[in-house]
């Protein structure tokens, strides 16, 4: 994750960064076809110490699969408090 006063990437700095996610949903096939609520995978990063900033960037790379399928992650949402 990146922040900065401004939005280029000049004016970014690195501010955190997860080499492993935790999976806390994982894809069940046996309930894929049931109608319900799901609750979706969630990662909480905490700053070592706050940060002062207008923008935030966040970067998803890479995969925790090698199917072949390039498929990889999606965000649905972002908050930053």
């Amino acid at each position: 994750m990146y922040a900065g006063t401004t939005n280029s990437t000049e004016g970014m700095k690195q501010v955190a960064k997860v080499d492993h996610v935790e999976i806390t949903a994982p894809y069940d096939h046996a309930t894929a076809d049931v109608v319900q609520v799901r609750l979706g995978n969630t990662s909480d990063i905490t700053l070592a110490r706050s940060v002062k900033a207008r923008f935030v960037q966040l970067v998803v790379e890479g995969t925790q699969r090698d199917d072949g399928t390039g498929a990889g992650a999606t965000v649905a949402e972002i908050a930053v408090l």
